[in-house]
């Protein structure tokens, strides 16, 4: 990865400011993990056969600064149309990986558990399980104004089943046994899976480079955010890959971050 500080000077009312601006760039197959699935071609093009790549180093974030990420793409071969993605993976100020789990809520499903519930159990009673559905997973010692995202006490399985008791409450069931104990009234909620943070996805239809470029500033309080940050990331890696549907060429990578 190549890393450049650019000083530039501006003038606003009247005074000099000067404005710094850090440029990383990756044109090296090392900068993507040495991933047996890309080739290197001249001029720092890099071909993508198939499959994710990721960045070898993780970016550190700023919410308050502009990171704006950019690259040219194109599709080598003739008629054919690719979808391509790309994206940032977030990761903790411990550099652990923030997944859609951990912050893609389900409106609606803020709830708590009626009963406690032991290691090994694969039902859990709550109060309110009307808008439960399918896909998604039970987040543990929740709050209600999102401050405990990102939360990483997922269970590890998903949600199979809902059932409404005669007393009130309701019986979920989940497709595997839960990790660890919790006591009754424990805040719960549904969160549901999801890709990475995108910043931009391009359709490629012909055999030309397409430029492409998006702004990251701010935090979201949740979801997997796309132009401003997700819950909690404090670091990321760029992303790329595509619908599988043919190979892609890559080049100009880069990653611009200003105050």
């Amino acid at each position: 990865m190549k890393k450049s500080l650019i000083l530039a000077l501006g003038a606003m009312f009247s005074l000099t400011v000067l404005c710094a601006a850090e440029i990383a760039e990756f044109p090296e197959k090392a900068d993507w993990r040495d991933s047996p699935n890309l080739k290197t071609l001249p001029d720092d093009v890099l071909l993508l056969a198939k499959g994710v790549v990721t960045s070898t180093e993780m970016i550190k974030t700023d919410p308050a600064k502009t990171t704006i990420l950019s690259g040219e793409f194109r599709c080598p071969e003739p008629g054919k149309k690719v979808r391509v993605y790309f994206a940032f993976k977030p990761a903790d100020a411990k550099k652990d990986s923030i997944t859609a789990y951990h912050v893609n809520i389900v409106p609606g499903t803020d709830t708590e558990l009626t009963a406690p519930v032991k290691k090994g159990d694969m039902t859990i009673l709550v109060k309110d399980g009307s808008k439960f559905r399918a896909g998604t997973k039970v987040v543990f010692n929740t709050k209600e104004d999102y401050s405990d995202l990102p939360n990483k006490e997922v269970s590890h399985g998903n949600f199979k089943t809902a059932e409404k008791l005669p007393d009130g409450t309701w019986k979920i069931t989940l497709t595997l046994k839960m990790h660890k104990d919790y006591p009754a009234g424990t805040k719960v909620r549904l969160h549901a899976n999801g890709g990475y943070q995108y910043v931009s996805i391009i359709d490629l239809a012909d055999t030309n480079w397409k430029s492409t470029k998006g702004t990251v500033k701010g935090m979201v309080k949740k979801g997997m955010g796309g132009r401003m940050w997700t819950p909690g990331t404090a670091y990321a890696n760029i992303v790329i890959f595509t619908n599988g549907k043919a190979p892609i060429q890559f080049r100009n990578i880069k990653l611009e971050v200003k105050d």
